[in-house]
């Protein structure tokens, strides 16, 4: 099964996802859904499992779909992401978070001293914070690289790692939490 997929995963797929493992109940309830490309869940999942290997406790802020193990506990709530009340014990969370969108993701997250964990994609360079690295590397991964030093400089430890690449070319992970002060 190509992972990188952009087609929809719909009701025909369901025989796909046929084990009673996590991932394929996950998959089974995108499926019914209907809504969400199969590249989309492949990248949500495998950010999910590193989020969780690094990051435990509080709330997740995230958009979310029906998912196994979580029913009566998420409340689904669409809002402007400007008016969600964040804390410091949450965890805030977005894969593919097109062009400015990510640094306003990492904006509110600082503001709220709160762990944060973004796929960047969709890099709009002429606006973005390039940091004069350019030169040497490519506009997107300077862009990143500037995340990262901001959060940094923002008293974070950052953390970077990388989702498959058969799954999308656009697979880092900027993982960050705040420095804990003595």
């Amino acid at each position: 099964m190509d992972r990188s997929s952009k087609n929809r995963l719909t009701d025909k797929l369901l025989g796909q996802f046929p084990g009673e493992a996590l991932f394929d109940r996950v998959a089974r309830a995108v499926c019914r859904a209907g809504c969400l490309p199969r590249k989309q869940l492949y990248e949500a999942w495998e950010v999910a499992r590193r989020v969780r290997r690094r990051f435990r406790g509080g709330r997740v802020i995230d958009l979310a779909e029906a998912w196994p193990r979580l029913k009566g506990r998420v409340l689904l709530q669409q809002a402007d992401l400007e008016t969600i009340q964040l804390e410091r014990n949450d965890l805030v969370v977005s894969v593919h978070a097109c062009g400015n969108l990510t640094d306003l993701v990492l904006e509110r997250a600082m503001a709220a001293r709160a762990k944060v964990a973004v796929l960047p994609c969709c890099h709009e360079l002429k606006q973005g914070d390039l940091g004069g690295l350019q030169g040497w590397l490519d506009g997107p991964l300077a862009m990143d690289v500037m995340r990262a030093e901001r959060l940094r400089s923002a008293g974070y430890r950052v953390m970077t790692q990388q989702i498959p690449g058969d799954i999308t070319p656009k697979n880092r992970l900027l993982l960050a939490e705040p420095e804990i002060m003595i």
